[in-house]
């Protein structure tokens, strides 16, 4: 498939600042489950530890050329991209709680403020369209790696 150098290029932005935010969350997960006071246990900063040691060598070897590594790094990415969304549609949702909003027609609003943010973040995405952007870049990733 043919794509241009410009989406190409915006693909590669999205894709570097979501290993960036990838990784800033990983390094500040560590901190949070060693002061959490419920996860002093040894198991839990075990397991913390080895899942920062993975991801931050994923990415190491991704920026490397690795293949694998960039199969981990779309998933981590994709998975990244679906949890920020849930996260701000708990946070609108949550403060419309709050606020006292989410109890007017009965309830109702419970269900449809959350359908309709959901909505509107895939309409969002389709319309700035940066998941073709990532995809042009994956496949021009993976066409380059064979040459």
């Amino acid at each position: 498939m043919y794509y241009s150098r410009a989406q190409v290029a915006r693909g590669r932005t999205v894709i570097n600042i979501g290993v960036i935010i990838l990784n800033i969350l990983v390094l500040l997960n560590f901190p949070y489950d060693f002061f959490f006071e419920n996860a002093r246990r040894i198991e839990v900063l075990r397991g913390s530890i080895v899942n920062e040691l993975f991801v931050i060598i994923v990415t190491f070897f991704y920026y490397r050329g690795n293949r694998l590594a960039s199969w981990f790094m779309a998933f981590f990415l994709h998975a990244i991209g679906i949890r920020m969304i849930l996260m701000l549609i708990m946070l609108v949702t949550g403060l419309l709680t709050r606020s006292g909003l989410m109890n007017l027609g009965d309830g109702i609003l419970y269900i449809l403020v959350p359908v309709i943010l959901v909505i509107a973040a895939c309409w969002l995405i389709s319309r700035i369209q940066i998941y073709e952007d990532c995809i042009a870049y994956w496949i021009y990733q993976k066409e380059n790696a064979r040459k």
